[in-house]
C-alpha cells in the first residue's frame, strides 16, 4: 500500500499510507471478522479477547 500511495501522491503519499492501513485493518478485523464471522481477534489499541478474566484474577 505505501508504494502505490507513494507512486501516486508523492512523498504526501508515503505518510498517508501507513495511517490508512492500519485503519483499513481495524475495520476490516472490526466489521467483517469479529461481526460476520464471529471470531474474537485482536484489535490494535483494544483489550485482546479474555483480558478482563487476566486482570480479574491479579
Amino acid at each position: 500500500m505505501t508504494i502505490p500511495f507513494g507512486l501516486l501522491f508523492g512523498f504526501p503519499g508515503i505518510f498517508l499510507a501507513v495511517p490508512l492501513a492500519v485503519a483499513i485493518t481495524v475495520l476490516i478485523k472490526k466489521h467483517w471478522v469479529q461481526q460476520t464471522l464471529g471470531v474474537d481477534t485482536s484489535i490494535p489499541g483494544e483489550e485482546a479477547p479474555g483480558d478482563d478474566a487476566v486482570q480479574k484474577a491479579r
